[in-house]
């Protein structure tokens, strides 16, 4: 049963693969954080493997940006190009996963737990009546852990992931437009108690299967 929500949440969010049929684009990522600014290239093709579906590469990066900010402008890549799916349910370990009631009493909302797997490692995902994923727990131990919300809007059927809220930490809100048939991330705000940032998505070569 809880692999059967995971499944479902996987059915109900945008896949610009599955969706748009996108089978193939070259992409950059503008960031801008205050007077600092990096680039990232990427790119998505159908025929990458399931667990690497973009390739990635640093363009400019100065000194001075957060560190992090790499791994970051990647995993936007991969929400852009594969939605929004495998960025929140990133770990599903090849074991038995367990299926809780929420803390809250008067939720309706469903705990899937993931327990350690060959690491310290345990998430948990809260699933709402939609069958999504509306909040994600991370934790190694009382010192290390996080807390992230997620705020989805139903588009054409399917839901795009419109916030990301990092408890006690930052606040993400993404863009979306049509690029040649396919709806793909064109902006990202990122803000926090520090500064602000942008991030700038743009496309070329952006290739549909037939449908």
């Amino acid at each position: 049963t809880a692999r059967g929500l995971l499944d479902s949440f996987k059915l109900r969010v945008f896949d610009p693969r599955r969706d748009g049929l996108l089978d193939h684009v070259e992409g950059t990522i503008d960031v801008r954080a205050g007077d600092l600014e990096a680039s990232y290239r990427f790119t998505f093709d159908a025929a990458n493997p399931p667990e690497e579906p973009v390739r990635f590469e640093v363009v400019a990066e100065p000194a001075g940006m957060s560190a992090g900010s790499a791994t970051q402008a990647r995993r936007w890549a991969v929400q852009a190009c594969a939605g929004a799916y495998p960025v929140v349910a990133f770990y599903r370990p090849p074991i038995q996963l367990r299926l809780m009631p929420a803390t809250d009493p008067k939720s309706k909302n469903l705990t899937v737990w993931a327990p350690p797997f060959k690491s310290p490692l345990s998430v948990s995902y809260s699933v709402d009546e939609r069958q999504v994923v509306v909040s994600r727990g991370e934790w190694t131990d009382e010192k290390h852990k996080a807390v992230t919300n997620y705020e989805w809007e139903l588009w054409h059927g399917r839901y795009l992931l419109r916030r990301e809220s990092i408890v006690g930490g930052a606040e993400l809100d993404f863009e979306y437009d049509d690029r040649d048939g396919v709806t793909l991330i064109s902006r990202i705000h990122v803000r926090d108690s520090f500064r602000a940032v942008e991030a700038v998505l743009t496309y070329r070569n952006v290739r549909r299967r037939p449908s």
